[in-house]
């Protein structure tokens, strides 16, 4: 703001906020050119990064000669503050930038203002700015699409995908896969193809035709891009949500099993009860408490704790990790580590409390039926791992996976050579896996139906050419 702008900055008696008079820089009607006079001043409080809170009087003008034409304004305040807004384009940005960048939350947002800038901001008015944000954020995205379709130079993958909760609608979104941008976002009540052709076509209309279309398996989906598979756009579908869609049928039913019988076995109860008798009880590596006094080593702890959560680290999700089956065969290896981790000679203390933890995980023993569903899982778990480095499917490509471990930044020459290697090895196991099903439906065997192999066969069948 120029001296000529900004005529007075002071605080006067009785009021701690700077006045700040922002006059219309206009010289003469834009109209007939004549001779410009004030009209009227208008005062509102602002807020900005930039000045803190003032208070701004706007002083307008209007043509000499003719009052009906229009009122001049300060284009100043305007490129400052929203009109009829008492909050700054930079405050707009500032929070937004906060809430869905540096992912603060509306206390963390208003005591960094408080802090650092020395405004005050209540977290109802924090909200209205992260909407407005938002809502900015997509007129300048819809405005830059020109220039945002010719950076994507010869085309764009489109991926579309949705986050729905059941009876809550959610958001479908349209991205450049090669890039990783989002080119558009809707609101959507159900994942049915009318909710989510709109939104297809206006990607398109704002984009052009995509090279490819990635999706998930469902029906929706396939419908909405009917159109673009007339185009001879191919259309192939996320080798996540391939694999998803097979694991689920491979492991739903008996991975349930499992899941109730550990339940009922308690012996995640037991063994947590154990850990915590132990905790309370040892102070520097000398237990004292029902099961005895005397030395006991941390590695005996550890062995508990190792067998409850093994490396510690976030599962992936189902199918792709099983935690209670990982759970069960701990328990089944409990021995072995002990020998690894507790060495020889052993206190009374540290004998009675192997003898405790030996006698809780072998009540899983007792129960029959773990015979039948744990040998199952196991085998599916080996068919399912080995179609997962085929179609080689990494932890960071998971929904909130470390996405600075995707190879995004290597050639694309090299990412189509390994795309070209898929596909040769996803055929092969194809032809495969269908001459391993063929002959064992030749020759009778017993639950061929239900084997991995078939499963993956019938997938693979319907899917193939996506």
């Amino acid at each position: 703001m120029s001296a000529e702008e900004i005529t007075r900055a002071t605080i006067e008696n009785g009021n701690h906020l700077p006045h700040v008079d922002f006059v219309a820089e206009a010289k003469q009607c834009p109209c007939c050119g004549g001779v410009l006079q004030v009209q009227k001043s208008k005062k509102r409080i602002v807020t900005t990064i930039e000045t803190g809170t003032i208070q701004a009087r706007e002083i307008r003008k209007i043509c000499s000669d003719d009052l009906s034409h229009s009122v001049k304004t300060s284009e100043t305040l305007a490129q400052m503050v929203p009109v009829g807004q008492c909050y700054g384009y930079d405050m707009i940005v500032w929070v937004g930038m906060a809430r869905y960048l540096r992912n603060m939350q509306r206390q963390e947002i208003r005591a960094e203002l408080l802090q650092k800038k020395n405004i005050i901001l209540s977290t109802g008015t924090i909200s209205q700015l992260c909407d407005r944000f938002l809502l900015y954020l997509e007129i300048l995205h819809l405005n830059r699409a020109p220039a945002l379709r010719a950076a994507m130079g010869s085309g764009y993958p489109l991926h579309i995908d949705a986050t729905n909760e059941y009876g809550k609608g959610g958001l479908f979104f349209c991205l450049d896969g090669l890039r990783g941008w989002v080119l558009h976002a809707a609101k959507i009540a159900t994942e049915n193809a009318e909710e989510l052709r709109p939104a297809i076509e206006k990607t398109i209309s704002l984009f052009g035709d995509p090279v490819a279309v990635m999706r998930d398996l469902g029906s929706g989906g396939a419908k909405s891009v009917k159109s673009l598979r007339q185009k001879g756009i191919p259309d192939l579908v996320c080798h996540y949500h391939f694999l998803g869609a097979i694991g689920k049928k491979l492991f739903d039913d008996n991975y349930s099993v499992l899941r109730n019988l550990l339940r009922q076995s308690k012996v995640r109860t037991d063994l947590r009860e154990l850990l915590r008798e132990l905790r309370r009880n040892c102070t520097a590596d000398v237990y004292d408490g029902k099961l005895g006094h005397g030395r006991m080593r941390e590695e005996l702890l550890g062995l508990i704790l190792w067998i409850l959560e093994g490396k510690g680290g976030k599962d992936l999700p189902f199918p792709f990790c099983l935690p209670h089956l990982n759970f069960y065969q701990r328990c089944s290896y409990v021995t072995q580590r002990a020998e690894c981790w507790i060495l020889l000679p052993r206190s009374n203390v540290e004998r009675r409390v192997l003898k405790q933890l030996s006698s809780i995980v072998t009540k899983l023993n007792k129960i029959e039926r773990f015979a039948w569903v744990v040998p199952r899982l196991e085998k599916n778990w080996t068919a399912f791992c080995e179609l997962r480095d085929i179609l080689r499917l990494t932890d960071a490509e998971f929904p909130r996976g470390d996405r600075r471990k995707l190879t995004n930044q290597e050639p694309l020459a090299l990412k189509v050579e390994r795309l070209h290697e898929i596909e040769k090895k996803i055929t092969a196991y194809h032809k495969k896996i269908r001459q391993s099903v063929t002959t064992a439906q030749t020759e009778k065997i017993k639950d061929i139906s239900i084997s991995p192999e078939t499963i993956i066969l019938k997938y693979l069948d319907r899917y193939g050419d996506h």
